[in-house]
């Protein structure tokens, strides 16, 4: 007998859709409200230590949450292969992680330097625990989407 995936797929589907529902909603009412409490020169730095530690995130990925979710889903049926895929890939991610967090808490000093503020230096710094475990959750939601879980994407929302 065939399995039916539609049922699966709408249900996977309007979690999907629920999660970037909320994620936006969120990330709305979020900006509203930092802009309300900064003043313009604070909001000024978050915006440039969030922008930089994004940009470092993007260039951290690497691909490898699409490709462990590739290589996981193609071998689910074997347990052993998903895993070391996975654990191949998870080492990856965290030298990864970890260097590029290192690299944007030491040189935290020298950014903040080069636009005369001293605060955005711990901005920085905090950035680069951000970029960590943000990355390292996004990974490991990853693992989710193989075995075709998107419920735990919604509920971390």
């Amino acid at each position: 007998m065939k399995k039916r995936i539609a049922p699966e797929f709408f249900k996977n589907s309007f979690y999907s859709f629920l999660t970037i529902g909320v994620n936006h909603i969120g990330g709305l009412i979020f900006t509203i409200l930092i802009t309300r409490i900064l003043d313009p020169s604070a909001f000024g730095m978050y915006s440039l230590a969030l922008s930089t530690v994004v940009i470092l995130m993007i260039l951290g990925d690497l691909g490898l949450i699409e490709s462990s979710v590739r290589y996981i889903s193609l071998n689910s049926k074997n347990k052993p292969k998903a895993k070391s895929y996975f654990l191949y890939l998870f080492k990856i991610k965290i030298f990864v992680l970890f260097s590029s967090s290192a690299i944007l808490m030491i040189s935290s000093k020298l950014v903040a330097s080069f636009y005369n503020k001293e605060q955005l230096s711990y901005l920085l710094i905090i950035g680069g625990f951000y970029l960590f475990f943000y990355s390292l959750m996004q990974f490991l939601l990853g693992w989710f989407y193989a075995f075709k879980n998107f419920k735990v994407d919604f509920y971390k929302e």
